[in-house]
């Protein structure tokens, strides 16, 4: 089977998986990493979360975030597809 990179796009960070969305998007990115490459991009709304980027390192081969600033989505969107190429 082919490696494929997949963009995982989330509203807020999948990290702890404490509670319905976290849990399914933490499990959705670990289940996929097992195959293919996942590159994950969260809009972080609080700073706090920014503590636990690290712990999704481990499952992800790009770990990217936005804080606060949901029109800088794009720049940080054009990274990755640049990172692709």
């Amino acid at each position: 089977m082919k490696r494929l990179r997949v963009l995982f796009v989330a509203f807020g960070l999948p990290y702890p998986p404490d509670s319905g969305v976290r849990i399914h998007d933490f499990n959705l990115i670990k289940n996929i990493s097992r195959h293919h490459s996942v590159l994950l991009l969260s809009l972080i709304i609080s700073p706090e979360q920014v503590e636990h980027v690290d712990q999704l390192r481990r499952y992800c081969d790009m770990v990217d975030y936005v804080l606060l600033k949901p029109s800088s989505v794009w720049e940080h969107i054009s990274r990755i597809v640049h990172w692709i190429k």
